[in-house]
């Protein structure tokens, strides 16, 4: 039998690639917890994408998806060109 192990991360988001800080210079952490699948599938992603961290892969992933965001709410649609026929993506977003 197999004990499901959740992951505490604490991991450090910026929009540049740095620690972020407030107004006073305050770092801000966000500690989540993650079951052991979903962390694997954070360190697939980090690797496929080649960066150095936990982090860096959030940051990342939050930049795409605030662009997505921007662009369904700008009344865009984002495309998919596969074999010649074209798919819009749904992230599911509102």
């Amino acid at each position: 039998m197999t004990t499901m192990v959740t992951q505490l991360t604490t991991l450090f988001l910026s929009e540049r690639g740095g620690v972020r800080q407030g107004p006073d210079g305050q770092k801000y952490s966000l500690p989540i917890e993650l079951t052991e699948p979903v962390y694997r599938r954070l360190l697939k992603i980090q690797q496929m994408a080649g960066l150095d961290s936990i982090g860096a892969t959030i940051r990342q992933a939050l930049r795409l998806y605030e662009w997505y965001l921007q662009c369904k709410r700008d009344g865009h649609k984002i495309l998919v060109n596969r074999n010649g026929i074209l798919s819009e993506i749904d992230l599911g977003s509102r």
